[in-house]
């Protein structure tokens, strides 16, 4: 739904979500990325981890 210009608000709704934040909690939860992210073909950066 988010590929097919739906906006999210709609696309949470329409796909059962009771709104657009529960939508994006489960999005990033699952992807690691929010679904705007998604949209615009962003992987989130890699954590980096440093050594003492």
């Amino acid at each position: 739904m988010i590929e097919q210009g739906l906006g999210l608000a709609e696309a949470a709704i329409a796909a059962g979500f009771a709104d657009q934040s529960h939508l994006s909690r489960a999005f990033r939860t699952m992807h690691g990325m929010t679904p705007g992210m998604f949209r615009r073909g962003r992987a989130p950066e890699p954590k980096r981890f440093t050594s003492k």
